[in-house]
This record gives structure tokens, sequence and C-alpha cells, in this order.
């Protein structure tokens, strides 16, 4: 019974923990479990040294396979085929990596080079060409680690290495052609990737913090050459990263915040390109250099000046100047100073056919390719925005929201006396009311009042030369007026084959509805439009959000409606609208509240 037993306890099935690189230096410890032999096998100690267990079928086996010197270990794991080249660099260990953050904590540049320029694996994660993870749990990678700790000089040195074309052919064993295709990911991860607690990119990790050295290392590498192409991603909502809520929020250190809020936006020295209109539009636009903070009005009063169409002399100014349109923020001058030259130069014919949109809209198309952002003022809005974002998109949509919902008299003064009622029934209502007499507070007059002659005890029309001219202008204002109501509201022609549709349906025997027996179809939503009747305003708004994706368009559904609604327009009929200071534009009582703010008052705020 008991050899029994000792037999079988030789021949229970055991796990041994090896090391792949020195088998006979294996521990010769046996375990029960898989359990219990994978946590050994991944203790710090063994693995660092890559230990690994294997199932044998007693521990005699076991020891033979530890004891052998000839014990090999085979690798089954897949290699590497197609594309991917074979890395000459092992994997870094959790060890090591914990070894390389104390470095960077410290912001002990010579060891940390030394780890790096040993193993290119430390910064470079080769599987997927993104930044190796420093820190598992929040996945920080080394900038996100630097930023905390405000380790500059470890910043720089980090980004430099990424972007050099030879460290990189080191790292992956292959020529520069390669590693170019492969430099711009990793350079985005490093810059752009959040980390897993707070969602921060390593930039907005340092203005939180209020780490200037690692600020000043992050700008200064974003206005390379490098980074050039991939400048319109890195510069996304830039604008936004100097509020209050990120700058300094999270700094706790021995200097002033203030101060160290004005010297990180000092860094930044970012600038726009704004767009000037004459308030009363009696001289053109003008686009002016670069500036760092664009005013809202410029007027000769204030002794201000305006630069030439060289940019390099100054001119005084006769009329103020409103801000139209603002492009930025550009990091650096000379890039701002590369988008004035071709917002003036580009766009020629545009800007000639359309005297009030047309820099707007070449100014609009050049942001999108240097991948910044734009504002521009709408009469109708009450801020300058841009209109292709959820933000202006919201706006606008809000506006046209009130201008369905809210009648024509809440446009206009409410003072103004109301006209009185006439004496224009329709047939159901002269059936319904017939012998009702009005009541005391109704103020009826007789149609014949409408048309009765002037008084000859009236004044006289004026026959002065002021005077004629001023009724000249009405008239003409009132013909173009009906002109263009007949245009729009023009009814079909009736064919000669509907004609004769109808002899064929009267001798067939189809008796038509009477006027009692006809139902009224249920009338149609009114158009859409800026204002009471359409004008280039429209047109110029269509325009601009007609490249927004439609996905975005959905969110806003009256926005989707004016969209829909313009789109069924002719664009050779909308072009005909007339624009908001025309005379063949109506003088809707809302219109002309808002050009009268507009020609008297800067319209819209900018927020920089």
């Amino acid at each position: 019974m008991n050899e029994d037993a000792h037999e079988n306890c030789e021949n229970h099935p055991v796990f041994a923990v090896f090391l792949p690189d020195d088998v006979a230096s294996s521990p010769k410890t046996f375990y029960n479990t898989a359990k219990e032999a994978a946590k050994w096998a991944n203790s710090p100690e063994l693995k660092a040294k890559g230990a690994r267990f294997r199932r044998f079928d007693s521990p005699v086996a076991a020891q033979h396979f530890i004891g052998s010197p000839l014990a090999v270990f085979r690798d089954n794991s897949p290699q590497l085929t197609g594309s991917d080249p074979a890395v000459p660099f092992k994997a870094t260990t959790k060890i090591e990596m914990n070894r390389l953050k104390r470095f960077v904590e410290l912001d002990q540049l010579s060891e940390f080079s030394q780890m790096v320029m040993g193993n290119p694996r430390y910064l470079v994660n080769t599987s997927g060409d993104c930044p190796a993870i420093a820190q598992e749990g929040f996945r920080y990678n080394v900038l996100h680690v630097a930023a905390r700790s405000g380790a500059g000089l470890v910043t720089a040195k980090t980004l430099e290495l990424c972007a050099d074309p030879a460290f990189l052919s080191r790292l992956y064993g292959t020529d520069e052609a390669d590693v170019l295709m492969r430099r711009d990911n990793i350079i985005l991860g490093y810059l752009c990737t959040p980390d897993k607690g707070n969602v921060g990119t390593p930039l907005i990790m340092a203005l939180k913090f209020g780490q200037t050295k690692v600020v000043r290392a992050i700008i200064d590498f974003m206005r390379l050459s490098v980074c050039e192409h991939l400048r319109p991603r890195l510069e996304l909502n830039l604008s936004h990263l100097l509020d209050d809520a990120i700058l300094c929020a999270r700094y706790n250190g021995k200097e002033s915040k203030e101060d160290v809020k004005n010297e990180i936006k000092k860094l930044f020295n970012t600038f726009y390109v704004p767009l000037y209109r004459s308030i009363d539009a009696s001289a053109p636009a003008k686009i002016l250099l670069p500036t760092d903070c664009p005013r809202l009005l410029i007027t000769p009063h204030a002794g201000d000046c305006l630069p030439s169409a060289s940019g390099s002399d100054l001119f005084s100014m006769a009329v103020n100047y409103k801000l139209a349109a603002c492009a930025g923020p550009f990091l650096g001058e000379e890039t701002a100073q590369a988008f004035q030259k071709d917002w003036a130069r580009s766009g020629f014919k545009e800007k000639r056919s359309d005297m009030e949109k047309g820099f707007e809209r070449v100014g609009r198309q050049l942001a999108r390719k240097y991948g910044v952002e734009w504002r521009e003022a709408w009469v109708f809005l009450e801020t300058m925005c841009d209109v292709t974002t959820e933000e202006g998109l919201q706006l606008v949509d809000h506006y046209l929201r009130k201008m369905r919902l809210q009648p024509d008299e809440s446009f206009g003064d409410s003072t103004q006396t109301e006209p009185r009622k006439q004496l224009f029934f329709a047939e159901e209502d002269d059936m319904e009311g017939a012998g009702d007499m009005p009541s005391e507070n109704e103020d009826f007059c007789d149609a014949a009042e409408m048309f009765e002659e002037p008084d000859s005890e009236e004044p006289s029309p004026d026959d002065s030369l002021m005077g004629l001219t001023k009724r000249m202008d009405e008239t003409a204002i009132e013909d173009e007026a009906m002109e263009f109501e007949d245009l729009a509201l023009v009814s079909p022609v009736p064919d000669a084959g509907d004609e004769k549709m109808d002899d064929q349906e009267s001798k067939s025997g189809i008796a038509s509805l009477s006027d009692d027996e006809y139902d009224t179809p249920p009338p149609s939503p009114p158009p859409t439009y800026l204002f009471e009747e359409p004008t280039k305003l429209d047109n110029d708004l269509f325009l601009a959000l007609n490249e927004t994706p439609e996905e975005r368009l959905g969110k806003f559904p009256q926005v989707s409606l004016f969209m829909r609604q313009m789109g069924r327009v002719e664009e050779r009929a909308r072009q005909c609208w007339p624009g908001v200071d025309s005379p063949r534009c109506p003088r809707t009582r809302s219109l002309q509240r808002l050009t009268k703010e507009r020609r008297y008052t800067p319209k819209g705020t900018l927020d920089l």
C-alpha cells in the first residue's frame, strides 16, 4: 500500500517554472496547480527575467527537463511576416519602465538619454507605431509623466528623438523612407493621445499644472517644419486652452498663479488675421496684418490708421470700420502672414462678384485649409461665430425658431397704432354673422373711405428738388417690389391639354364639385427665411452651410428645414434675391430694425 501511494505521488502531473534564456539555473520548485505556478512566474524577480511555466506528467520529467544541460526552450509564438520589420531590440519590462519613469519625474536628462539610446523601445511601441506606455492604469506615456512633474528637458528630448529619422531607422532596422510614414503616427500619438483618467493630452496637463517648461518645449516643437502638415490637428481648440477652467487650474507652486498664467500666455504668441468693413458700406473691405487681439471697432476720431494694400505704410481713415471676420489663432507670426497673403490674393472673382460676403467666403475656405478657427459676423446674430460648428448652428436654429413662432408685430414699434379693421368678410363669416351688429369696442370703417379724394385743405405735394427725388425713389422701390413679387408668386399658365381634359370630364358626366363641397387642403408651412421675405443673406447662409455634414445639420431641425427649402430654389433665382441694403429689398419691420443697428453700432462680440 505504501509502495502504491509512493508510485502515485511520483506519477501525478506538476508545473515547473523555468527561465527560457537559462533553463539550467531555473528554480527546482514544482507546483500542483497552474495558478500557483503563474503566481510565482509573475513575481517581479522572475518576470524581469522572462520566466515561464510548463506542465509535466511527473516530477521526474520536470526534474529531468531542468537538470539536463542540453535543455533548450523552443518558442512557438508566431513570427513576424509581411512588411513588419524584425526589431533588433528586446521588449522592455515593467521594472525597466519604472526606472525610466523615475528619471523622467526627476528630469534627469543624462540617465534618461542613456536608457533610451540603449533601447529605443522605451519610447516607441513598435507593434502599433505609437508611444510606449510608461505607467499602466492611466496609460501615461513619457510626455504625460513629464507634464505632471515639469520635466521640460525630458519633454524636448523625447520629441526630438521621435522626429529624428536616424533614431527611428535604428529602432525599426529599416530605411528612412519606411520610418517617415511611421513618424507622423508617433508624433501625433505623443501630442494628441489623452490619458485614461482625466482625458487630457500632455499639453493640457502641463497647462493645468502650470508647468511652464513643458509648455515651452511642446509649443516650440509644434512650430517646427516637421509639424507643418500636422498642424491642422495639433492646433485643434487651441484658443480654449488658455481659458481659466484649464490654465493653472491645478497649480500649487510657490510663485504667484497670475504670474505663471501671464508667462504661459506669452509662450503661445498667437496671432489673428482680421477683416474689417466700413459701417456705412462706403469703403471696400480691408484685410489687416496679423495681430494678437483684433479690435471690434476702429474709428478715425481715435487717431487709428489702417495699413495700405502693400502693408508697408499706413493711411488715415475717413470712416468707421468694424470687425467683420477673423481667422486664428495661429502659432507664430509667419503662418499668420502667409494666411493673410493668401487671403488677399485668392478668390478675386468671388470678391468682385459678391461685395457683401465675398471676402468672408474666401476666408472661410482658407481657414479650413489651414486648420484654424473661423468667426464672422452675421447681421441677424448677436455674436461672431462659425455657423458650421455646433455652437454656430445652435444660434442659427434658435433665431429661425424665433422667426417662425413670433408674429411680425414683435419686431416693430409697440407704440405704433394698429390699422383699422375693414369690412372684408368671407362667405362663411357672412352667413354666420348675418344680423350681428359690431360691438362698441370694434372700430370699423366703410371701404369707400379707403379711396376718398384728399381734402383740398391738405398741403399740396412738395414740388422742390428734394421732394421730387424722394417721390421718385419711393415709386421705384414700389415698382421693383411689385415686380419681385410677380416673379416669386407667378402662377402657371393653363395648358391646352388641361382644358381638353376638362372638356372630356364634362362630356363624360363627371360633375364638378361646388364651392360648398370643395375641401380646402391644409395650408403648407410658410417658407423659412431669415426675414419675412427672401434676401441675399439667405443665399449667403445657404452657401456657408452647404458643405456641413448632414449628420451635424440633422441635430438642428430649423436649420435642416431651411437648407431643404433653400435647396429647392434654383441657384439662378437665389442669386437674384436683393441684398439687405438694396432698394429692391422689401422694407419689413425686422429688416429695418436690424439694418439700422448694423449701420450705427459695431454688431457682434469676439471671444478669443
